[in-house]
């Protein structure tokens, strides 16, 4: 079980970035991909369209992977939520 589902935002996450010896770029500021199908250890992802309107998708290993959620943590909130 991957923990994603068909409509699931998901971006690479930090370990594709090591993987190829790229400087991790904060968690907003990486590109989001819409699952449209899940299954076994892979998912196919739509990439949003290139700048001549062209949309492709990719199979992608699910570990590559990490779902965002509809409230992302930051920091801030963290702080609030911590007892005075």
């Amino acid at each position: 079980m991957t923990g994603m589902e068909v409509g699931d935002t998901v971006v690479y996450c930090d370990d594709w970035f090591q993987r190829r010896r790229m400087p991790v770029p904060p968690i907003e500021q990486r590109n989001q991909f819409t699952v449209r199908v899940v299954g076994g250890d892979r998912a196919l992802v739509d990439f949003p369209p290139d700048e001549d309107g062209r949309r492709w998708y990719q199979l992608v290993p699910t570990d590559w992977l990490v779902k965002l959620t509809k409230e992302e943590p930051n920091e801030e909130a963290d702080a609030a939520s911590l007892p005075s």
